[in-house]
């Protein structure tokens, strides 16, 4: 009976998982980033306006969704159901750190492309 009740481990690595919805959530990140700049409701020259708190409010929910479908999906097609915290943490970091990586890409094309500062 304690067999049935003890989840088993199988070593199945979360990166392929991780990697998919990381690099789709930076994508749309990038472009709803572009949409509120061409749309002219994001300003970087007012830190504080309505438009741009808004759209930090988007990029926050989307990564979250990321973190939470990464890990959601990998306990449930992967590990039968059980997932260490542990594991979990993990598999958020790994999606949030591709995320970045897209992001700070698309924030230095735009920097060196729109100020024509060399790096």
């Amino acid at each position: 009976m304690d067999e049935l009740m003890t989840p088993t481990k199988t070593p199945v690595s979360g990166r392929p998982i991780a990697l998919r919805i990381g690099l789709l959530a930076g994508l749309a990140l990038v472009a709803i980033g572009l949409v509120f700049q061409l749309t002219g409701l994001s300003d970087p020259t007012q830190q504080y306006s309505t438009g741009n708190i808004i759209s930090q409010i988007v990029s926050y929910g989307i990564m979250g969704a990321a973190i939470y479908l990464a890990v959601k999906q990998h306990r449930d097609e992967n590990l039968g159901g059980f997932i260490s915290m542990g594991s979990a943490f993990g598999l958020g970091m790994l999606t949030i750190l591709i995320q970045a990586v897209l992001l700070g890409c698309n924030s230095k094309c735009r920097i060196k492309r729109c100020f024509s500062i060399n790096f």
